[in-house]
């Protein structure tokens, strides 16, 4: 039987830096933000205009696990919903939200990770 044995210098420091990266890694915040502002973006044009109360109420959230993107408030309740999905009293649907999200897939993923990378580079595994 034969044994190799392998020491790595500098482990100690490579672990440290991992631990370090694990504790920033879970708030990706900065990549949520620029995602949700993405989307927001790209639903605005995309929105039907009567009053032009849906476009302006059209916001993203900002959160530490994920990117939120809303359309509506209390008072548009029905409105928004109907104006989205659509069938009722033959409106037809403008998935203005979804349809953004769907275009957007690629750049949240290259956001997030660009922002890993970002994270990486700050602890010095880069």
């Amino acid at each position: 039987m034969t044994f190799v044995r392998v020491q790595v210098l500098g482990a100690k420091s490579v672990q440290r830096a991992l631990r370090s990266l694990d504790i920033r890694a879970k708030d990706l915040s900065r990549a949520w933000e620029r995602i949700g502002s993405k989307i927001k973006h790209d639903a605005i044009p995309l929105a039907p205009v009567l009053s032009g109360a849906l476009v302006n109420s059209i916001r993203n959230s900002k959160a530490k696990t994920r990117a939120i993107v809303r359309a509506g408030n209390n008072r548009m309740e029905p409105y928004v919903p109907i104006q989205h999905y659509g069938g009722y009293h033959n409106i037809e649907a403008k998935p203005f939200l979804t349809t953004a999200l769907h275009e957007n897939e690629g750049y949240a993923g290259e956001a997030v990770s660009d922002e890993i990378d970002r994270l990486i580079r700050q602890v010095g595994l880069d």
